[in-house]
């Protein structure tokens, strides 16, 4: 199969977006000298035939227009308008890019638009590419990210809302010397179609000392990184994990060249489990010794291709130019053609424990957790490009009791694990046996609020005490509300 990589500038998503708006201050007063002091850092590691564009760039910016957004990840992006700039003969609507990481401004870009169909929601646009969601808005079109030298590095396109195309541009060594020691890079754009086809075109030549990470808009060639946790702040590059967590507790760690890694500790093995992952491409280059699985030869990756990694991760490659890793689970401990039966079991058999389970796409149970009364850390799952949400295992723990509809093997030649859809999460609040209360008349707690909103395409359902509801990564209360035992109720989890 043709395959498409990009080299990254930009971080994801595939999930919830949160934007804030500053209040009635102006932005002017806000980010102008912080966007400023990051410019004039740049400034010192870019080449000198760029300053030029660079000074072009930073008269264009409106500084009385300017918003700050919350990504997928821990960092913050600022999104500005730009005047008129040279060199984007096709994108319109131009907007400065500025990623905030621990309160710093680590790298930048640019993003455009090709609009089929006029729009006032180029904010929007833009998050849904750098969160890899999509946009919500029935949009045609295309949005382009540049780097500040106007190069391109990846487009999205829609039609009514639909992604019908994604294009990253890909390195390939040119050999050229071009008056320098160091070789130079051939850039190509690779288009990538639902229907599996593959285009390829040059688009331009760079010739650098080999960092390109100020391509990216890094101010330096190094690592580094940054807590996005409440834990603190590593400049060596590394996360601080709290001492002495709660089971089930998580922290979130981006470094400045946006590679996010979300941990959560697991009380039983006394470790905090890498369970997400999110690698720009860039990073993938960079690390070439801790990414190999995901090095792949020219062209690349295409958007949607799946690859299984080291840690039990398995990893899909978004339109966002970025590798999306989650944890593998492991083989059901239980599962049930009769879902009634099932929640009926799980409820009446595990009074100290609270058990965990999801809903298949045919209506069947399977139960993934047992965990203690107090909560914990669950398996989750992950959603395909083909838009469907599977809990994935390893063959090697034995097939399934039952059969699924639309259950896979991955990879297709010489398969290693189990796909199963699902379209629904399920588990116990087992406390209120002793505690008076029914489960879900409460706040929805933070565990339950982080797993929703890691997976915002599942519904999410509670079996308390004759009661059963809802919740989901947005309402701070449960909904949805069913009085009943499990045997009256159980039909509406669904």
């Amino acid at each position: 199969m043709n395959k498409v990589i990009s080299y990254g500038l930009f971080l994801s998503v595939a999930l919830l977006v949160s934007c804030v708006k500053e209040d009635d201050i102006s932005a002017d007063t806000i980010y102008k000298n912080e966007i400023l002091d990051y410019i004039s850092a740049y400034k010192e590691i870019v080449p000198s035939d760029q300053i030029e564009k660079i000074g072009e760039f930073v008269n264009s910016i409106d500084f009385k227009r300017v918003n700050i957004y919350q990504l997928r990840t821990t960092e913050r992006v600022i999104i500005a308008d730009l005047k008129t700039m040279n060199g984007f003969s096709e994108s319109k609507n131009l907007k400065a890019l500025f990623f905030v990481n621990q309160g710093k401004i680590v790298r930048s870009g640019i993003a455009g638009f090709a609009s089929k169909t006029p729009t006032n929601e180029h904010d929007k646009l833009i998050l849904s590419v750098l969160n890899a969601t999509s946009p919500k808005l029935s949009y045609s079109g295309k949005i382009s990210l540049f780097n500040l030298y106007r190069e391109l590095i990846l487009f999205n396109s829609f039609e009514n809302g639909v992604l019908d195309a994604v294009g990253f541009t890909r390195q390939q060594k040119s050999g050229k010397k071009n008056g320098r020691t160091d070789s130079c890079t051939d850039w190509y754009l690779v288009t990538y179609y639902p229907n599996g086809n593959v285009t390829s075109q040059y688009v331009f030549t760079t010739c650098d000392n080999g960092c390109q990470f100020y391509r990216m808009g890094r101010t330096n060639c190094g690592g580094g990184g940054s807590s996005g946790g409440g834990a603190g702040y590593a400049e060596s590059g590394g996360p601080i994990l709290p001492v002495n967590p709660i089971n089930g507790a998580t922290y979130e760690y981006t470094d400045k060249n946006g590679e996010y890694t979300k941990y959560q500790y697991d009380a039983a093995s006394a470790i905090w489990k890498i369970v997400e992952k999110i690698l720009p491409a860039a990073v993938v280059v960079a690390k070439r010794d801790e990414y190999p699985f995901l090095d792949l030869d020219w062209p690349g990756a295409y958007h949607g291709q799946i690859v299984l990694g080291t840690y039990k991760m398995i990893y899909i490659f978004g339109s966002d130019g970025n590798w999306h890793g989650v944890e593998l689970g492991d083989k059901p401990i239980s599962e049930y053609s009769n879902k009634c039966q099932g929640l009926q079991d799980i409820w009446n058999n595990n009074p100290n424990n609270e058990m965990y389970g999801y809903i298949t796409s045919d209506g069947k149970l399977i139960v993934t957790n047992r965990l203690p009364v107090s909560g914990g850390a669950a398996f989750g799952t992950f959603k395909h490009p083909n838009g469907t949400t599977y809990y994935p295992y390893p063959m090697s723990q034995s097939a399934p009791s039952q059969s699924y509809s639309g259950m896979i093997q991955y990879p297709a030649s010489n398969p290693t694990h189990y796909l199963i859809p699902v379209v629904a999460s399920v588990h116990t609040h087992s406390p209120c046996r002793s505690d008076g209360t029914n489960g879900v008349s409460h706040a929805v707690g933070p565990d339950d609020n982080t797993f929703a909103t890691s997976h915002p395409e599942l519904r999410h359902w509670i079996i308390g005490c004759e009661a059963i509801a809802q919740f989901d990564g947005i309402n701070s209360s449960f909904f949805n509300v069913q009085y009943g035992n499990v045997s009256s109720t159980c039909n509406s989890i669904n």
